[in-house]
């Protein structure tokens, strides 16, 4: 079993609530090494977050350009680090999410690891408390998002990390292809529970039915159908990911939350069409696998 003290934790913050980012980072300081913060907030607003950050942890460690280089640029620098300390796994986390109990959800994917061999977990986000429909044990899953995800430091360093042609969107889903094209697998904790907001949450009552909507910018919504669609043809085109990419972007995104729901819509729509355009237009190389 891995010593909680040999755990990285890797944070990557930009302009955060820093009430939130509190609250986040207490749920699992004391069960870490450090907590490595990677900060893409630009200057100078970045001082801020570095005084608030040194004032409530003993044992962080901040780093950052003091300007926005996206995630997966940012978990690079965090598990590189990782390696050079001497770390045996990562855990990495958004700047919002917050666990209910990690220190149990620690201990169960260190028991499996264990028991079944190496590979990445991570908790199931916004799990239902509904106990007639409480699901049991680690599942097997066509991604876990990274926030919450623990990963054993020698799986970091076998995939090569994260792509970094990837600002924000779909790092988890590439990752997770990554892992199992080494012969390892992603599984889903279906008895921990990870916070989570997507996006900028709203909802609109149709009919009687409560339509949701994520509220993401144009921007966002153009990077979220590029890199899904890159991803599906650098992994050789998996049907999981075509059908995933069809219900809930197409489906439950543009045709439900966008339509109906949110605004912008136009602007949206178009940023859909040119991120699908432009991922089926990314040269795909060797380099870029």
């Amino acid at each position: 079993m891995t010593n909680d003290k040999r755990i990285l934790a890797v944070v990557v913050t930009y302009h955060p609530d820093l009430t939130l980012l509190q609250a986040n980072i207490s749920a699992f300081a004391d069960r870490v090494g450090e907590v490595y913060v990677w900060d893409n907030t630009p200057a100078p607003d970045n001082a801020k977050v570095e005084t608030f950050l040194r004032q409530h942890f003993n044992n962080v460690v901040i780093e950052g350009w003091g300007e926005n280089k996206g995630i997966s640029y940012a978990l690079n620098h965090g598990w590189k680090y990782a390696q050079k300390q001497g770390y045996d796994v990562v855990l990495t986390m958004d700047q919002d999410s917050r666990f209910e109990d990690f220190s149990t959800y620690l201990t169960r994917v260190q028991n499996k690891w264990v028991n079944d061999g190496l590979c990445i977990c991570g908790p199931t986000p916004n799990r239902p408390q509904d106990q007639k429909h409480e699901k049991k044990g680690f599942i097997p899953s066509i991604a876990i998002i990274t926030s919450g995800m623990l990963i054993p430091i020698e799986l970091l360093i076998e995939t090569g990390g994260y792509c970094e042609d990837f600002f924000v969107d779909a790092i988890d889903f590439d990752f997770c292809y990554r892992i199992r094209e080494k012969g390892y697998e992603a599984y889903m904790d279906q008895e921990s529970n990870l916070i989570q907001v997507f996006g900028e949450p709203r909802y609109k009552k149709i009919l009687g039915m409560k339509i949701h909507g994520y509220g993401y910018s144009p921007k966002r919504v153009h990077g979220i159908f590029r890199n899904h669609i890159i991803t599906w043809r650098r992994h050789h085109h998996p049907g999981k990911l075509l059908r995933h990419i069809i219900k809930q972007y197409c489906f439950n995104y543009i045709l439900k939350g966008v339509l109906l729901v949110e605004d912008k819509k136009w602007a949206k729509l178009k940023a859909a069409f040119k991120g699908t355009v432009d991922g089926f237009k990314f040269k795909i190389n060797d380099k870029s696998k």
